[in-house]
């Protein structure tokens, strides 16, 4: 299976969920900080069931969650030091 990386490019693959989500919770912490992103991901990502897609999404990407704890997932989307980068065309890395 090709990686990830090369798959998730608008002009290649198109969004997932999982792609436009990190998206809009890095603008979303970039604005507000991480009051309204730690309720987004408590509200939405509260149990393991919820979380797993979410979790191996990350990890295959190479940005591998501690754990997939709402406040972990949201760390290694916005403000862990390995966390992932978005482009300015929205293309993560």
């Amino acid at each position: 299976m090709k990686d990830l990386k090369e798959l998730i490019l608008e002009e290649k693959f198109a969004y997932t969920w999982q792609n436009a989500f990190i998206c809009a919770m890095q603008k979303l912490f970039e604005a507000e900080g991480n009051k309204n992103a730690k309720e987004i991901m408590k509200k939405w990502f509260s149990d393991k069931d919820s979380s797993w897609e979410l979790y191996i999404f990350l990890k295959r990407l190479g940005h591998e969650p501690a754990s997939q704890n709402p406040e972990d997932l949201l760390k290694m989307m916005t403000s862990d030091e390995n966390a992932i980068k978005v482009d300015d065309k929205f293309n993560l890395k």
